[in-house]
């Protein structure tokens, strides 16, 4: 079988088009993963803070019948079904939420092997709720490199790096609890207003993972 395609760099994942454009989450969900959901040991080995076995947020174990990753003797886990996850942030929802008839709304996932503690491969797909399968032509494979890079940007940083947002005019206007960016608008045009700068990636914390290992 040809292997899916392998992301090394922001703008390898700007030109497949994954994600985007809203009301996809895939970005945002990518995002939020590499920042909240592995973290790399002191032998550079990325580990996960939440056992996918477990099912935290809507992981649950990815059969491959069909062929869509390479057979491996590791299992596979698949999340961002919006339907079945819980705990994941509202940013990552909040489209979905507000555009429950359209399809692209919930198509993204990551599917990830897993061995022993270790994120063997992290996979970005599309599900086709028609079929009820995957996308192989729109299958990546997400590099280590890749990943690294993601988790030093802001989630607005990301968003742009990546097309999701589109730069614009120079406005920010910030008050305690809101911020209403004018740099950037989503694809469809609309102005975004984020609620939590640091949800959002303002005051991002370079710290290792703060998670708890059972």
């Amino acid at each position: 079988m040809t292997k899916p395609q392998t992301l090394n760099e922001l703008g390898d994942l700007k030109e497949v088009g994954f994600g985007k454009p809203s009301p996809r989450h895939g970005l945002k969900l990518l995002h939020w993963f590499a920042n909240s959901c592995l973290y790399f040991d002191n032998n550079n080995q990325m580990c996960w803070c939440y056992n996918p076995e477990e099912g935290y947020f809507g992981f649950k174990f990815f059969r491959n019948k069909t062929g869509l990753l390479p057979y491996s003797n590791l299992k596979y886990y698949e999340m961002g079904n919006l339907r079945e996850a819980e705990g994941l942030p509202d940013y990552v929802r909040d489209d979905y939420i507000q555009n429950r008839n359209d399809c692209d709304s919930n198509k993204d996932r990551i599917i990830v092997s897993v061995k022993n503690k270790w994120l063997d491969r992290v996979y970005v797909t599309e599900h086709n709720s028609y079929k009820n399968d995957f996308n192989k032509s729109a299958t990546y494979f997400i590099s280590r490199g890749l990943i690294t890079k993601i988790r030093r940007l802001t989630l607005q940083d990301f968003l742009l790096t990546t097309g999701y947002w589109r730069k614009q005019e120079i406005y920010v206007q910030r008050n305690e609890h809101t911020i209403v960016d004018m740099n950037y608008e989503q694809n469809t045009g609309n102005k975004k207003v984020i609620e939590d700068d640091k949800q959002y990636g303002y005051k991002e914390s370079k710290s290792p993972c703060s998670c708890t290992i059972l």
